[in-house]
């Protein structure tokens, strides 16, 4: 073979392996939903319990079905990393519910794939 051909070849070949490497070196972000918990004045409120839920759309079952108690800043962090496959055009769409002592409220919270998503939900 003609030097120049074999030159072409190697050079196709370690051009093929890089770009393979590189495109399936892309990092999935963290797909996590941040809930804010606060009651009708606005302030915040600590140690509220928050459940998050949500069902197939395929099956009658739930696919999700998380609870914990807002910290110092009133919050609640879920991180959905293991349900978010990479390419998914969405992840979930939420129910939220708050409660603490006779104090409840409800919302939603739609999932988008690797971005932290904010929620506020007031319960009175």
């Amino acid at each position: 073979m003609n030097k120049s051909i074999k030159s072409f070849i190697l050079f196709s070949f370690f051009l093929l392996i890089g770009t393979t490497l590189f495109s399936s070196c892309h990092k999935t972000k963290d797909t996590t939903a941040r809930i804010t918990v606060r009651d009708k004045s606005s302030n915040l409120v600590v140690g509220a319990w928050v459940r998050v839920f949500g069902n197939s759309t395929t099956t009658n079952t739930s696919i999700i079905n998380d609870s914990i108690q807002s910290d110092y800043k009133g919050e609640v962090f879920f991180n959905y990393n293991n349900i978010y496959k990479a390419g998914q055009a969405g992840v979930a769409v939420l129910d939220i519910i708050g409660r603490k002592g006779a104090l409840y409220g409800k919302g939603i919270i739609k999932i988008e794939p690797e971005k932290e998503n904010k929620e506020t939900i007031y319960i009175q």
